[in-house]
């Protein structure tokens, strides 16, 4: 019997190195996947530490351009708050010279020149020769309460563009 057990545990250590080499087999093919996998792992790895490189660069030159690009913004809009200060000043300084002109003109004229001015004289022959210096008053008084309407016109159009670029 003792025959018997020795072959039964020679067949029974046979049959687990069979098991352990064919355990092996299965592990060695795993891990040559395993190695396979960690060589593409780490090519995937490198592209990736390459891409956040290359994207730190354009982030970087990115806030550089925003920085520029704030920069010329701020200075724009700087001279752009200068421009519309003068502009004020300036159209300020226009109406008080319409302003001026109109109340000058008013006083220049008398108040029948402004109304014959609106109403159109009927067509009178030539005036003689000797009554040239009345025509000639007549005629700048004319002329002159034409510039005033105009002024006056061009004034209240000038204050209601005023009014609509405020209240935009």
């Amino acid at each position: 019997m003792n025959q018997w057990v020795a072959i039964l545990t020679e067949a029974l250590v046979a049959v687990l190195l069979a098991v352990t080499i064919g355990y092996c087999v299965i592990l060695d093919r795993r891990l040559k996947a395993l190695k396979g996998d960690r060589a593409a792992l780490k090519s995937v790895i490198g592209e990736l530490i390459g891409a956040t490189a290359a994207a730190e660069r354009a982030i970087a030159t990115l806030r550089e351009a925003v920085g520029e690009c704030e920069h010329d913004l701020g200075a724009k809009l700087i001279r752009g708050g200068e421009l519309e200060a003068e502009l004020a000043e300036r159209i300020g300084a226009g109406r008080d010279v319409l302003q001026r002109i109109g109340r000058i003109t008013q006083a220049a004229t008398p108040r029948e020149a402004v109304r014959e001015a609106a109403v159109p004289a009927p067509a009178a022959p030539a005036p003689a020769p000797a009554s040239a210096a009345p025509a000639a008053a007549t005629s700048s008084r004319n002329r002159m309460a034409e510039a005033v309407a105009r002024a006056r016109a061009l004034s209240l159009s000038f204050e209601q563009r005023s009014d609509r670029s405020q209240a935009a």
